[in-house]
């Protein structure tokens, strides 16, 4: 805004045209000195850094929209509250317009002088109503949202509380001054020193989800994290180096000593070629677009976890293009609380980054005690293939090991043995082989896992699904005509009398065939009538949804959806003695709990807190490294039953761990899994002590399979509260 200065007649000046060139004449002539001015300055030897200059522009953009305040003019300074009415709009395309929203106010109009509204869509047309009202209490304003044809849906919800928040900070943000501090020779650096050898940090919450676009200036520099005695307290750190060729992290105690239980991780992105379908698949099977996703594909995300090598608690790792994100993880055996100091070499701002990990005085009860099983399918020859390792070689064993190891850390208690793995033929007859299965068995009991999930040992034949018999998975012989019968008969009793001799056989579960249906339930029926009566005691588990298997299966997995809409039936299971786990695969979509990558992280960990609301006893899902390309390269896959159509798997389904080049990689979306049954050993023993507690804490987060609390901020506040409640009833 240009302002014109008047002067008073008074000030301005008597000498004007000829009289005044022939002042400056005289002047020149008796000054012969100032006739060429004061020499020029030397040239300034001081230069702002890249990260220097982009937050001195930062400054100056905010500035630029600020209301002049200089007192000489009577101009509308900004209301005392730092709200400026004027740049609504703008703050509200600010909040809205991030990958995950991607939205864009179309109109606004204002109700009233103190209300005005705002109407938005997405890419794909999907609407939202914001309103903004001026109020007399902090902050000056409230925001109300509306989002989707029906704001009701618990998904429109849930977009609707998350848009209020970033409003609500957009609007304060938008509104708050910033002066440019003083400066000096500090904020800069001599134009002989390398400006480039700085990097910029900040930490992230661990479920927060990251992309190697995120913005790594943006982030805090202190952070707090809550866990328990004997938990993994986790965080994430984003570093944006400045075109220099490595960047270290180190991480220390206030004494500047190395931290025991310190582990570093760096975190590595991979591809989301399509996005999840709002059923099932990708988006692509039936054209319908899921609104439910974290951000519209492709993209890149920050997902595989490398273990780093800590020398001196510090890591130095090679730049690449793009932020460079860590995981930090320690773990806690004392209550209280500890400052961690993060040094991230060179850093724009000396002073070391602060982690706080406040461990709660409650420790949890053996993984076994939780009574909720966790099984994630693996394949023992892509372990192989992966690792450049013989199957069954001794080189073998030490990697399988190493995947023992880290199913057991995600909390997973439940693994799985295939028959034709340690059946071999031998004339005509396949015969068990007892020691390559013990030391199969024994590895995983030794890491911490307990239940042996036997495969499932018969299929549709040639995968046709509209077959009303099944075969056996070896040798491939009908499974209810005589001879397969009896070949299932010798099977399993070898397989009984080797578990019986090592006290195992109350640890065994066992599967028929996956995922039956009505059309070959009859057949179904008919061999776990066999099994029960060759395996007595051990359960019979299997992924379905058919009410036809009633007697002949004991423990039910049905997919999360299937559960909740058939809920009765699967109580009245229950009332009959049996369990009900479930499970999900490329299905469900949309905002159902699924643990795929465009989907939030949070999903993950509400798995194990829906034991709490529907009192499910576990989880299972068919793809812990069941890769069918490179997962470093490709997520999204064709489905194996029907390669080059439009069925494919989605994004993260057939896999949850990485093959690293020294053992598994670990994942976001497995460590989130993992948070969830810490979770779950919390709120059980709230129950125990305070069951009202417990529910109002559920509740507030947690209601159904796709009825959930998405904010991460949110569920950490919970959370906290849980391990207060938790930590107080164990010292009363």
């Amino acid at each position: 805004m240009m302002i014109p200065r008047v002067r008073s007649k008074s000030s301005q000046w008597p000498l004007t045209g000829p009289g005044m060139r022939f002042l400056w004449l005289g002047l020149a002539l008796l000054l012969p000195g100032c006739s060429s001015g004061p020499p020029p300055a030397p040239a300034s030897t001081i230069t702002f850094t890249d990260a220097q200059a982009r937050q001195t522009k930062g400054v100056l953009e905010d500035l630029a929209g600020e209301t002049p305040r200089d007192p000489n003019f009577t101009l509308e300074l900004l209301p005392p509250d730092g709200i400026r009415w004027d740049t609504l709009e703008d703050a509200v395309n600010f909040a809205v317009g991030i990958p995950e929203l991607e939205m864009a106010v179309t109109q606004g109009r204002d109700r009233s002088q103190d209300v005005r509204v705002f109407h938005l869509v997405d890419a794909h047309d999907f609407p939202a109503c914001i309103t903004v009202r001026r109020t007399d209490s902090s902050p000056g304003f409230e925001v109300d949202v509306l989002v989707g044809p029906d704001p009701t849906e618990s998904f429109s919800r849930r977009k609707a509380e998350r848009i209020r928040k970033r409003v609500e900070q957009a609007i304060i943000r938008y509104g708050r001054i910033r002066r440019v501090p003083a400066f000096n020779a500090s904020m800069a650096s001599p134009m002989n020193e390398d400006s480039s050898t700085l990097v910029e940090a900040g930490f992230h919450d661990e479920l927060t989800l990251l992309y190697p676009d995120t913005d790594a200036t943006d982030a805090p520099r202190e952070w707090t994290s809550d866990t328990a005695r004997g938990w993994l307290a986790g965080v994430h750190l984003l570093v944006q180096p400045q075109d220099i060729p490595s960047t270290g992290v180190r991480v220390t105690d206030e004494q500047g000593r190395t931290v025991d239980g310190l582990a570093i991780y760096r975190i590595h992105d991979v591809p989301v070629e399509e996005n999840t379908g709002l059923d099932s698949r990708t988006e692509q099977f039936k054209g319908s677009v899921n609104p439910h996703v974290v951000r519209r594909a492709p993209f890149q995300i920050y997902e595989a976890i490398e273990p780093l090598a800590l020398h001196d608690g510090e890591v130095i790792v090679s730049r690449t293009e793009g932020p460079i994100a860590y995981r930090l993880e320690v773990q806690s055996d004392e209550p209280g609380s500890r400052v961690l100091l993060v040094d991230v070499t060179p850093d724009v701002d000396d002073a070391p980054l602060e982690w706080t990990v406040r461990t709660h005085d409650w420790a949890s009860p053996s993984r076994q005690s939780l009574g909720f099983g966790y099984t994630n399918w693996f394949s023992p020859s892509l372990i192989a293939r992966y690792h450049d390792v013989e199957l069954w070689s001794d080189a073998f064993w030490p990697v399988l090991v190493a995947y023992a190891e880290l199913m057991a850390r995600g909390g997973q208690d439940t693994f799985w043995m295939k028959w034709p793995d340690f059946f071999e033929r031998d004339g005509d007859r396949w015969v068990l082989n007892e020691a390559r299965l013990d030391r199969f068995i024994r590895i995983f009991l030794d890491a911490g896992l307990y239940r042996i999930e036997g495969a499932p040992i018969a299929r549709r034949p040639g995968g046709d699904w509209s077959s009303s018999t099944l075969e056996l998975s070896i040798p491939r012989v009908p499974a209810n005509d005589p001879e397969g019968r009896l070949l299932l008969a010798d099977m399993a009793g070898q397989l009984s009398a080797f578990m019986s001799s090592r006290g195992w056989t109350d640890q065994w579960v066992q599967h028929i065939a996956d995922e039956p249906t009505d059309v070959n339930a009859e057949a179904y029926r008919l061999v776990a009538e066999q099994m029960h009566e060759l395996l007595p005691g051990v359960p019979i588990m299997e992924a379905t949804m058919t009410r036809s298997l009633s007697g002949a299966v004991d423990i039910w997995c049905p997919k999360v959806n299937k559960y909740q809409e058939n809920r009765a039936f699967f109580d009245a299971r229950r009332a009959e003695g049996d369990q009900v786990w479930t499970y999900t695969c490329l299905a469900p979509g949309g905002p159902w709990l699924n643990r795929l990558m465009d989907q939030e992280r949070l999903r993950s960990v509400y798995f194990a807190w829906a034991a709490m609301t529907f009192d499910v006893d576990g989880y299972l899902h068919w793809g812990l490294n069941h890769y069918k390309a490179d997962p470093f390269e490709q997520s999204v896959v064709d489905h194996p039953a029907m390669p080059g159509t439009t069925n494919k798997l989605p994004a993260g389904d057939t896999h949850v761990v990485f093959p690293g080049p020294d053992g598994p990689w670990s994942s976001t979306r497995f460590e989130a899994q993992r948070i969830g049954l810490e979770d779950l050993a919390a709120l059980q023993a709230l129950k125990r002590s305070d069951p009202q507690a417990c529910q109002r804490i559920v509740d507030s987060i947690f209601r159904g399979y796709d009825d959930w609390e998405d904010d991460v901020e949110t569920y950490r506040q919970q959370r906290r509260a849980l391990l207060e409640a938790v930590a107080s009833a164990a010292s009363d």
